[in-house]
């Protein structure tokens, strides 16, 4: 907690882009607002909840965001960790799951609530749902609330078991496999039975590696496709089964499976279903995955999926510690339990 003793709340408030803080040109496309300063004169009464400072590392359409902001927005919270109560990051919807999953792993040791909100209107137009969001996300990032989260439409999910199902409803995200952190109405209600305590920082030099591909296998995949791209220029493939992670049961692509599992490049199968987990023991197609050297990406997300293989793969160099550290949850992303 932090150290100072103040008489207030302190929160911080790091805006980095997004449709909350976008405005419509004359062309009618939503382009970052140049002076984002003006979110928050525009709602002054949010100085009611907490008292507020404002950082812009940057301000970008979050489909614009790199594992290098990942890290530059990590290092912000880990250098004022002990001058405030808690954080709201600003973020575009779209790849705002990715943030979430990655700064769940990068600050897994930090108390304070980092909580991750946008919206799907901007703050200028009417039927806005950025007012609401803004406003409970502070709300929230002023409790007793260890964990990296998103908050949407009065809902806080874990960050890294958050997924984007919508992109045109105000309910825009769901957590396939974890219940929700919390519901907001009248009242607040935090289910703090779901919230992490266990706290360990895995990662005190982290790096991400972006040779890291992630294929969607379909009817009809063939794996020719492969040879498009060389896999001797990737470390590690994400591929997308079916259902409890079956894949077809194509010669070709057992093979080579097997072939770059032994050169040692790190295969995961996830699932294309969002609820459940992967078992590879299941189905016949499984197992030979498995037999072949691929590794299960249990009830994680594709996107917390693929943010972690990244920061493990840019950490860690024995192969054999990168499978066993990424099917253990290091930061409540998965779990032994499918929830319904």
């Amino acid at each position: 907690m932090p150290t100072k003793l103040r008489n207030r709340r302190k929160v911080i408030i790091i805006h980095t882009g997004g449709t909350i803080g976008m405005v419509q040109g004359k062309d009618g496309v939503l382009r970052p607002l140049q002076n984002p300063e003006m979110l928050l004169h525009s709602l002054p009464e949010l100085a009611d909840i907490a008292e507020l400072e404002l950082r812009v590392p940057f301000n970008l359409d979050s489909s614009n965001v790199q594992p290098s902001h990942w890290l530059q927005l990590a290092g912000i919270v880990r250098a004022e960790q002990n001058n405030c109560d808690g954080f709201v990051i600003l973020h575009g919807t779209d790849t705002i799951a990715y943030t979430a999953a990655a700064l769940s792993f990068l600050l897994a040791d930090v108390m304070q609530p980092i909580i991750l909100t946008g919206a799907q209107r901007p703050l200028c137009m009417l039927r806005t749902d950025a007012r609401t969001n803004l406003t409970d996300a502070i709300e929230l990032a002023t409790r007793d609330i260890p964990e990296t989260a998103v908050l949407f439409n009065n809902t806080l999910w874990r960050g890294n078991r958050t997924q984007k199902i919508s992109s045109n409803r105000y309910s825009a995200f769901h957590s396939p496999n974890y219940p929700p952190l919390g519901q907001l109405g009248l009242h607040v209600t935090l289910n703090r039975e779901y919230m992490r305590r266990e706290r360990q920082n895995f990662f005190p030099t982290p790096h991400f590696e972006t040779k890291v591909l992630c294929l969607k296998l379909h009817p009809g995949f063939t794996a020719t496709l492969f040879d498009i791209l060389p896999p001797a220029n990737f470390k590690a493939v994400l591929l997308q089964g079916f259902g409890a992670g079956n894949i077809p049961l194509h010669p070709r692509l057992l093979q080579w499976l097997e072939a770059h599992s032994k050169r040692g490049l790190t295969i995961a199968i996830a699932s294309q279903s969002p609820r459940g987990c992967v078992d590879l023991s299941l189905y016949e197609g499984g197992r030979a995955a498995q037999a072949c050297g691929a590794i299960s990406c249990r009830d994680m997300t594709i996107e917390t999926s693929l943010v972690k293989m990244m920061l493990l793969q840019g950490t860690r160099s024995d192969r054999a510690e990168i499978e066993q550290l990424f099917t253990t949850a290091l930061a409540g992303e998965l779990g032994e339990e499918q929830m319904s």
